[in-house]
């Protein structure tokens, strides 16, 4: 994602990239992620990746909770949103 030259980053790699998307799932709940977690992995991504893209580039979280109690016809219909979320936002 970078150069480091001296100790210091010296050269973003992916300066590049204008749009990211993350598409994640969870075996626990939003509330439990959210709340005594504080979204680790949300915030690492979009805090820690995200400074080596292009200034102002577009991101979507696309995240499904408590996948482990999803059935069938659930997990379909996140996937048919979560495709259409990302057509929308690699459309505009």
């Amino acid at each position: 994602a970078f150069e480091i030259e001296d100790g210091r980053i010296r050269r973003h790699m992916l300066s590049n990239i204008r749009q990211f998307a993350v598409v994640t799932t969870h075996g626990s709940p939003r509330w439990f992620i959210r709340l005594f977690m504080g979204e680790p992995g949300r915030k690492q991504v979009l805090r820690g990746l995200t400074q080596h893209l292009a200034k102002g580039c577009r991101v979507s979280w696309n995240a499904l909770y408590a996948i482990d109690t999803r059935d069938a016809d659930a997990l379909e219909a996140w996937r048919e949103r979560t495709a259409r979320r990302l057509g929308r936002f690699f459309a505009g």
